[in-house]
């Protein structure tokens, strides 16, 4: 059972998803509380390539930002956006252009226009985003202009500009990758048994609705009580604080002697909950240990009294 509100799920292209993703979701398609993103990029790039373009975007991003600096981070992040759009496309054998997106999704029951997205960042470069399923608002002004555009229309393009600043699979892919690694239960989940070493993981011997209870609890204290460092790419100067000017000492190798020297960083990381970043937990913003939610609060909340 979905709780009520809009649904906006952002995935990779999976051809059995192509097939399915409409039906099970009719309902809530025809009541305009779904919509569907694809994201696809270069996953084959090397750690020197996605330096070389983080780079680029943020030099680029950065002189937008210096020549308006009336805008806030988001407010500058979408208009420098909204200029850099481009439809997506193919080579044919001959050379023409075709659609982007392969035959699972080059339904007519899709969208056929494919967005590049100017955002290098999260280690998703060189990202392309589809729309499959839009909302009745823009899906059929956007059906209309085929796999090549241009967007000429204001309304369209903004809407567009703010799914493609969205469509990322970076927040679950960190999350996943934290089950994965913190959470054995989750490594042999439903499958046989396995040795890594020392450590025996018995999959099969797991309840699926016991890992279903570890990986909620895991799920809501990774977001609202377990701060830590995260700078974005896009926001460095707002997640981090001035460090003040002093010295610090390093430890001499071999001796108990320290040596004190200036500190060389000028901002520091600040640490919070992903909660505390997304704005569902408020804190002051010049807090440097804020205060972590009450438990009891996040996990029973009362029915107020009529």
């Amino acid at each position: 059972m979905l709780p009520e509100g809009k649904l906006t799920p952002v995935g990779e292209q999976e051809a059995s998803m192509a097939r399915v993703v409409s039906h099970i979701f009719r309902d809530e398609i025809l009541a305009d509380r779904f919509e569907w993103h694809v994201a696809n990029f270069d996953r084959d790039a090397k750690k020197p390539q996605i330096l070389r373009r983080t780079k680029a975007f943020d030099d680029a991003f950065r002189a937008f930002r210096d020549t308006n600096p009336t805008l806030t981070v988001p407010d500058a992040l979408l208009a420098w956006i909204r200029t850099q759009l481009t439809p997506a496309t193919k080579e044919a054998r001959k050379g023409t252009p075709e659609p982007f997106p392969g035959s699972n999704f080059g339904s007519k029951a899709f969208t056929a226009l494919w967005i590049r997205s100017p955002i290098q960042a999260s280690g998703e470069t060189n990202k392309v985003i589809g729309f499959p399923i839009l909302s009745p608002r823009y899906r059929a002004a956007y059906r209309k202009l085929g796999f090549q555009g241009p967007i000429t229309d204001p309304d369209l393009l903004d809407a567009i500009t703010r799914r493609v600043t969205n469509a990322t699979l970076q927040p679950v892919s960190t999350f996943m990758n934290a089950v994965q690694d913190r959470l054995a239960f989750a490594r042999r989940a439903g499958g046989r048994g396995s040795r890594s070493g020392s450590t025996y993981f018995n999959g099969a011997a797991y309840n699926p609705r016991i890992l279903i209870t570890l990986v909620t609890i895991f799920r809501v204290h990774y977001n609202f009580f377990e701060v830590r460092q995260y700078v974005s790419p896009i926001n460095r100067h707002e997640e981090t604080a001035h460090v003040q000017d002093g010295t610090t000492s390093l430890a001499v190798l071999g001796s108990d002697q320290r040596i004190e020297i200036p500190k060389q960083r000028r901002r520091a990381p600040l640490k919070r909950s992903p909660a505390m970043r997304a704005g569902i937990h408020q804190v002051k913003a010049d807090s440097e240990s804020p205060k972590l939610p009450n438990l009891a609060r996040v996990l029973y909340q009362p029915l107020a009294r009529p």
